[in-house]
């Protein structure tokens, strides 16, 4: 792969996984406001959950992302763990995927089911660290016990933290992706956050679709318009459009004048 690809975000990619290469980088993202959903939220959230035992959910609950929930016969259950900075379910943001056997302990791994995307792009740093502290990994799966969880909540904070304060960089693999949207199966590329490009085996450098970023800030504020009641809130906002507008259209007009000369 070449260098400086850009990375696009899109809901449905390429039907054929033939259409994948260094000039055609998309990554899943979804539509589903983290915001939206009356199973994930805050990691308060976890509290509803049947499978998490009370003295792991009092740790959990220190984790400073969001969570949500899978369910199994109508029960809330296993949790996803996603980074403060994340605005919709799907992997770009996603840190793990929590689940807890029977001998109490909690099992932490890289979410690689159908519901959505088979990836989590924080994993991969979260998994170097883990290693670094020494945590036990079974079957690829990373056990947390009431000796270290405490540990394991700092671990994963630290990370946020260095998620939302850009210290990480967003990298495409060359590893595929696939997820079926209204009976069609589209393919995309997966990507990690990671600290040092050194870290990535097999990564793409890429420039993140700016674009994409504006697409996706539109979209949060979109869904804070439809859903406030506030109406002086909603004039500030309607001034602002209307001072941004001026400033688009005096820059393309600037530019306009440049090529003229």
């Amino acid at each position: 792969m070449k260098n400086n690809v850009t990375i696009k975000f899109r809901r449905k990619g390429f039907l054929s996984r033939d259409e994948l290469n260094e000039n055609n980088v998309v990554v899943y993202e979804s539509t589903s406001l983290i915001s939206s959903m009356s199973y994930a939220g805050p990691s308060s959230i976890i509290e509803k959950s049947k499978s998490i035992s009370d003295t792991f959910k009092k740790k959990l609950k220190k984790i400073n992302g969001y969570f949500s929930l899978g369910t199994t016969d109508g029960e809330y259950r296993n949790v996803h763990v996603y980074s403060k900075k994340a605005r919709y379910l799907d992997g770009i943001n996603r840190i793990c995927y929590i689940s807890q056997n029977s001998k109490d302990e909690l099992l932490v791994s890289e979410y690689r089911g159908s519901r959505t995307s088979k990836y989590s792009g924080l994993y991969r740093e979260l998994e170097k660290r883990l290693n670094e502290r020494g945590f036990e990994n079974a079957g690829g799966k990373y056990i947390i016990t009431v000796n270290n969880i405490e540990e394991f909540v700092e671990i994963v904070n630290n990370l946020i933290f260095e998620h939302v304060e850009n210290q990480l960089q967003l990298v495409p693999v060359n590893e595929i992706d696939s997820l079926i949207i209204e009976g069609k199966k589209y393919y995309y590329y997966k990507a990690y956050w990671v600290k040092s490009m050194d870290d990535m085996n097999g990564g793409i450098n890429a420039e993140i679709d700016k674009i994409g970023d504006i697409d996706n800030f539109i979209k949060t504020l979109a869904n804070y318009i439809v859903n406030t009641q506030d109406i002086n809130e909603l004039d500030k906002l309607n001034e602002k459009f209307s001072d941004l507008k001026k400033i688009i259209e005096n820059r393309i007009e600037n530019l306009k004048q440049v090529d003229l000369i």
